[in-house]
């Protein structure tokens, strides 16, 4: 979920995307929710338990107002 709402057109798997722990980038769709202001990733590829993973948000990603991030932010998470 984001506190400002994102440029539609600039939230997709080139701007935002997710890695294994090997860092090998895996094929997923995403989608963002412009009334949640909330981005929904779906695996193209399944994903391992107990496995670590991250969401990459590059600075590609801007708000309405045009505004990116200063740097890119990267979360870890685990299924």
């Amino acid at each position: 979920r984001f506190n400002i709402p994102l440029d539609p057109k600039t939230v997709n798997s080139d701007t935002m995307y997710v890695t294994n722990s090997d860092n090998k980038r895996l094929r997923t769709y995403i989608k963002y929710d412009m009334k949640e202001e909330l981005i929904e990733i779906d695996p193209l590829e399944p994903y391992g338990t107990n496995e670590f993973y991250n969401l990459v948000i590059t600075t590609n990603v801007r708000s309405k107002g045009g505004q990116s991030l200063k740097e890119p932010v990267t979360i870890k998470f685990k299924l």
